[in-house]
């Protein structure tokens, strides 16, 4: 299976080939899934939650945002159950869930069946999905952000096994969804993780060429694992950069043409990276430099 860019009908093909369900009629009709990816260290938003739905016209649409599958460095090491901190079993959790309230404090998908989980007792930051610790239940996994100002670094105490958005923009953006889903057909909330890694290369957009043949370079696709672009000057590679996963001001234009994202979210997002990286995005040349200039 070529799994090199994730697409609506890729997706269907892979919960096809599990015997899943994947819900294909109906506008909005949400497919929510996880890719957790190999990587065992915790603490790091390294995985992706994903929706397939087609729209009012009928266009398939694949939205991906960064965010973890796993627990955080914080409860690894303080579980609150005695039998270890909860991980999610890879499964497809059928009506699992529904929109509710985080602790009482904000909206968000919460656990309303039964779950499997993975208990990690050992308070190391090794993430262990041992199946003989596996138990089902009512555990409070629920879907919902970590930092409601901007996006979190680390997930530390944000999930003791909850799926948690790094990115609040992006947070929005996927209840906003859920909420309009239940205005066109019954939501239909499941969970796929996929064992493996899928691999998010980075398709370069036509405001990155542009900017590029302005300053003189040219862009390639990456090969650094975890970026985007891979910046060449007189064929001489002089940097990689973007982070795989995250999105940038020309991703987010596409979205908004697509009605992915409000109005106005590109030019909001621009101006909060280069607020953010105002110190290192004038040095000329550097990898600052050329993540200003091409992608935002």
């Amino acid at each position: 299976m070529n799994e090199n860019i994730l697409t609506y009908d890729l997706m269907k093909n892979v919960y096809e080939k599990k015997s899943y369900k994947f819900f294909d009629d109906g506008k909005y009709n949400l497919n929510i899934f996880g890719v957790r990816t190999a990587n065992k260290v915790a603490d790091m938003f390294d995985d992706w939650i994903g929706v397939c739905y087609k729209d009012n016209s009928d266009n398939k649409v694949v939205g991906t945002f960064r965010a973890t599958t796993d627990a955080g460095t914080y409860w690894l090491k303080n579980p609150e159950n005695k039998k270890g901190t909860a991980l999610l079993v890879p499964n497809q959790y059928l009506g699992a869930y529904k929109l509710g309230m985080h602790r009482g404090q904000y909206r968000a998908l919460v656990q309303d069946k039964a779950v499997k989980v993975y208990r990690d007792s050992n308070k190391n930051t090794i993430l262990d999905y041992n199946e003989c610790t596996i138990e089902e239940g009512i555990f409070g996994i629920n879907i919902h952000r970590s930092n409601p100002l901007t996006y979190s670094k680390n997930v530390y105490k944000w999930s003791a096994g909850c799926q948690v958005f790094q990115d609040i923009v992006e947070y929005d953006l996927f209840i906003h969804l859920c909420r309009k889903a239940n205005k066109f057909t019954e939501i239909h909330l499941l969970i796929h993780y996929l064992r493996r890694r899928i691999s998010m290369s980075y398709r370069i957009k036509r405001y990155t060429y542009n900017q590029a043949e302005k300053l003189g370079v040219e862009v390639k696709p990456s090969r650094t694992k975890g970026k985007k672009i891979d910046v060449f000057k007189k064929g001489v590679k002089v940097a990689s950069v973007g982070a795989l996963g995250m999105n940038d001001y020309p991703t987010y234009l596409e979205k908004e043409e697509k009605g992915i994202v409000p109005e106005g979210t590109a030019k909001r997002r621009r101006k909060a990276y280069k607020d953010r990286h105002e110190k290192d995005r004038h040095i000329k040349n550097s990898r600052g430099y050329y993540a200003d200039k091409l992608l935002w």
